[in-house]
């Protein structure tokens, strides 16, 4: 990848690009209408992303909100938010085209569990914690 310049030698402002992501389900037993088990709460993401030349930087905030709606068998799930940052850098590596990443998961290192897992597991497998992650990928 090539770095962009203007004609006058500068490198073009920074760029910024938003996302919204929202989901939800309802779901019942048509014969009882009684909530279905393991059914995900609504959920919302907002993101920001900033790019500049080779580099863009993103920051994302995900919630779940509170699953109250469960059946008799079932127990309710705390509502969870997180926080999300990544960098990454695109270059040029002969003729592949590289990218490099850096992602740091749950900043806040938010302890937060799934509606949709079974409920016997559910207290004993909570979302990932805090996590750094790095990656490198070439395309030729």
């Amino acid at each position: 990848m090539q770095r962009r310049v203007e004609k006058d030698g500068l490198e073009r402002p920074w760029t910024l690009a938003a996302t919204l992501r929202f989901d939800t389900t309802r779901a019942s037993n048509s014969d009882t209408g009684e909530p279905l088990p393991r059914v995900a709460p609504w959920r919302l993401a907002l993101g920001l992303e900033a790019e500049q030349g080779p580099w863009s930087l993103r920051a994302e905030v995900d919630h779940a909100a509170r699953q109250s709606r469960v059946p008799a068998t079932d127990q309710p799930t705390a509502g969870w938010t997180q926080l999300h940052l990544a960098l990454a850098w695109r270059f040029a590596l002969g003729s592949a085209d590289g990218l490099w990443s850096l992602k740091l998961g749950n900043l806040g290192d938010r302890l937060a569990y799934s509606a949709s897992s079974i409920q016997t597991l559910r207290g004993l497998s909570p979302l990932p914690g805090r996590a750094l992650s790095t990656a490198l990928r070439l395309s030729w």
